[in-house]
């Protein structure tokens, strides 16, 4: 975990923290999604004590990142209220951010819905996630321009990978289990490397952007 910044926190590095730890919530949300992908078909499978341990470790380090985050949170001392009564240069920043994250969330929301029609037709269905996967991994490259997060552009580029890499032949006997476990790894990873960089980051932000977002 970071060290916490030395007060006063600057306004920008204020609102970076509170946005991040939404985004570091929404992040961990999804590791679960995807851990669930991959190992729920093979849950009862095993003996019962290793399907506990795993439900164990998986919950447990994902109720260590959302605690984290909740932290971040309060540490960050920003209230959603504060987004009303900041300066007018400051909300016209937050409107093209907030602006920018919608954009990037109806294009892969489209892309989705388009994948999910492909897919439906004969032959295409084991192709569902794995595309799913390349274009929620591909969203993270525009959010970490809007939200100046350069893990999260990691993110995209390691889970496009990760996605393309489980189309191969090699993983047509586990690919579900492949997929969904690594996408779930990259994804907690990427949690710890955000709570452990938090406050480096904000305090960056305040010299490298005139403002941040909602992450």
């Amino acid at each position: 975990m970071s060290q916490p910044i030395i007060e006063p926190i600057p306004g920008k590095a204020r609102l970076f923290l509170w946005g991040l730890s939404n985004g570091i919530i929404a992040l961990t949300i999804a590791t679960l999604f995807w851990m669930g992908l991959g190992l729920g078909p093979y849950a009862g499978s095993v003996e019962w004590y290793v399907d506990a341990l795993v439900a164990v470790v998986v919950y447990g380090c994902c109720g260590i990142c959302i605690w984290g985050a909740v932290r971040l949170r309060r540490r960050s001392g920003f209230r959603r209220e504060d987004l009303r009564t900041s300066d007018p240069g400051q909300r016209s920043e937050n409107r093209k951010t907030v602006l920018g994250f919608i954009k990037v969330v109806v294009a892969q929301s489209i892309l989705i819905v388009a994948v999910v029609i492909w897919c439906l037709q004969p032959g295409n269905q084991e192709l569902l996630w794995p595309l799913i996967a390349i274009v929620v991994s591909l969203h993270f490259v525009p959010l970490g321009i809007i939200f100046h997060v350069r893990a999260y552009c990691a993110l995209g580029g390691v889970g496009t990978v990760v996605g393309l890499s489980s189309l191969l032949r090699v993983f047509d006997s586990c690919r579900m289990i492949y997929l969904g476990v690594s996408m779930g790894i990259l994804m907690l990873a990427t949690v710890a490397f955000l709570l452990r960089k938090a406050d480096a980051m904000a305090l960056k932000s305040v010299d490298e952007t005139p403002n941040q977002g909602v992450a």
